[in-house]
């Protein structure tokens, strides 16, 4: 639990939501990520979250069909420059 999420009005009920929302986010592709940006109220990209998006797509090519419970266990098993590399392909 994250106290901007509780400020916001986000955050999981209890631990059963939490980790409901947790294993439902590890499901998720990173193409499904990457195809559904995060918007305002509006539904507009803010000019931060487009700037996130000057990626690398060569490399996130080869990682779109992950989930990210997978990406996650990759980058825990992953060195530093495997690491930096992978940052290079990510929003």
């Amino acid at each position: 639990s994250k106290a901007g999420d509780r400020i916001a009005g986000l955050a999981a009920a209890d631990e059963i939501e939490r980790e409901a929302a947790r294993t439902l986010l590890s499901q998720q592709t990173l193409q499904h990520l990457y195809d559904t940006p995060l918007t305002d109220a509006e539904g507009r990209i803010d000019s931060v979250m487009r700037i996130n998006y000057d990626i690398d797509m060569a490399i996130f090519a080869t990682l779109r069909h992950m989930t990210l419970g997978q990406l996650k266990d990759l980058m825990l098993a992953s060195k530093g420059p495997r690491i930096r590399e992978l940052g290079t392909a990510l929003t």
